[in-house]
This record gives C-alpha cells, structure tokens and sequence, in this order.
C-alpha cells in the first residue's frame, strides 16, 4: 500500500497540500553530490529553448526572489532545526501579495506559450504552502517530509471507508446518484493530491526538492488496480448498478490520465526546480 501523501487546496486537476521546500545542508552525502554534479552538468547544457527563456525572464527572477528571501526568514539554533522569523500577520501576507503579483506575469508568460495552466499552478501551490508552513513557530529546516509509511496506510484506509460509506448510501437510496458521481469525484481528488506529494518529494531523508521522485507512481497505479477489483466485486454481487459501476470505472481511468501527465510535466519541470535552488547550492 505505498501510496502517496497529502495537501489540500485545489491543484488544476487536483487538491495540494503541497510540499514547501527543500533543505540544504553544508555536509554534503555522496548522494547529494552525485545531484550537484548532475546538476551542474544540467545548468550547463540546457537543451530546451523555453526553460532558458523561463529562468532568464524577470518575472521567474521575482519569483526566485521571493523563494531566498523565505530562506532568509529564519534563526538557526541547531543544524537541523530553525524558528522562522515571521512575526506578525503583514509580514505574512507581503509575501502572499507579492506571490500574487508573480502569478499573473507567469500567466502571461503561459499566453506567450512558455508555461502551460499546470506548471503555473504547481509553482503557485509550491510557495503558497511554503509561506504557510513557515509562518508557524518550530519546522524543520526547509522542508516538510511526506507522511511516514503507516500514516500513508491510514490515510488509504480511510480513503477506502469513504468509499464503503458511500456505495452503502447509495445501495439504501439515501443519497441520489449525482451526489454519489460528486462526492466519488472527491474522494478520487483527494488521492491525486497523494501522487502529487510523493512526485515532488524524494526518496531521501532529506526530501531535496530539485531531484523529483517519481518512483512511487507505479505504486499508486497498483492501488487504483485494487480499488477498480472492489467496484467489480460490488457490481458482482449486485450491490452498485451497472451505470454507476461504469462511472467508477471511467473516473479511475481519468485519474491515470492525470497521472501520466503530471509525471511528464514534473519531469519537464525539472531544471526549473534545480535552478530554484541553485543559489543554495553553489552551482
């Protein structure tokens, strides 16, 4: 049950509680070297028109600049421990205001056809969640790792029982069959934003945001595997009509849809995460 984790605003296709951010920590692991030459390498050669075009345009510099300065509100006492320096409520929201400002140069840069609705979500989500997490007291330093294993179970097992109560409320007609397609349609929201965590994060105990992982979609692909066997299992025994069934089926089959397009966005997305970053790192 290795299924993905959490957020909740709603995310062009699907909710995001998203991830905030990354860490960056002066002794480096074999393992994050190997990322700083990959990533050299990378800033070197960019091969994509448009993602030069992106990381040399004013409006991605702005956005960058929001991004360090979240990086400068903090007080370290330890090396893996920070309090943000976030200490009344406008200095909260002058980066929220400034945030809103980038997002319309970036939907203007999507018009212009350099960032497609997806993309400017994502970078909206990504901030708005990392301004939200660090206006609070005590976090980790930039960063905020996905759930650990068993809350994962948790939250699929739950995700499970809304199911079961739904299909029974349906099966006693309390509810009608659009406020089932409606309420199924949440539900199926809310393990998007699962896929959508666990593909920004990594596998590392670090969750370094410029190396996107994305190994864990196949296993949320087997998920939606069990979860289809379940509606057949209840049509077979008479339990859903066959007209709800085949909707079931047809938003399980919009789900991988989505998946299969966010996995290419986030790959294509990418060097823009790295260059996020860069300044960090020293590349």
């Amino acid at each position: 049950m290795k299924i993905i984790n959490f957020f909740s605003n709603q995310l062009v296709l699907f909710s995001v509680f998203l991830i905030s951010t990354i860490p960056f920590v002066s002794k480096c692991s074999p393992r994050q070297e190997n990322h700083q030459n990959d990533d050299e390498q990378d800033n070197q050669e960019h091969q994509d028109p448009r993602i030069n075009k992106i990381i040399t345009s004013e409006p991605w510099q702005n956005y960058k600049q929001i991004w360090i300065e979240l990086d400068e509100k903090r007080n370290f006492f330890s090396d893996s421990v920070s309090i943000y320096d976030f200490n009344n409520y406008s200095s909260y929201d002058t980066f929220y205001q400034r945030l809103d400002t980038v997002m319309i140069e970036f939907e203007q840069m999507e018009e212009q056809g350099l960032l497609n609705p997806l993309e400017v979500e994502i970078f909206d989500k990504i901030a708005q969640s990392r301004i939200k997490y660090q206006s609070g007291y005590l976090h980790m330093v930039r960063m905020m790792p996905a759930p650990l294993e068993y809350q994962k179970e948790a939250i699929l097992n739950r995700m499970d029982a809304r199911i079961d109560t739904l299909i029974g409320l349906r099966i006693k007609k309390i509810i009608t069959e659009e406020m089932a397609e409606s309420l199924l349609a949440n539900i199926l929201l809310d393990l998007e934003r699962f896929v959508y965590m666990d593909a920004v994060a990594t596998a590392d105990q670090g969750y370094y945001f410029y190396d996107i992982y994305l190994e864990t979609i196949p296993d949320f692909d087997r998920q939606l595997d069990l979860f289809e066997a379940k509606f057949d299992s209840l049509r077979d025994s008479g339990l859903i009509e066959d007209s709800v069934y085949q909707n079931y089926l047809v938003s399980i089959d919009e789900i991988r849809q989505k998946i299969d397009t966010l996995d290419t966005v986030l790959n294509r997305m990418e060097p823009l995460f790295r260059d996020l970053v860069n300044y960090q790192t020293g590349l």
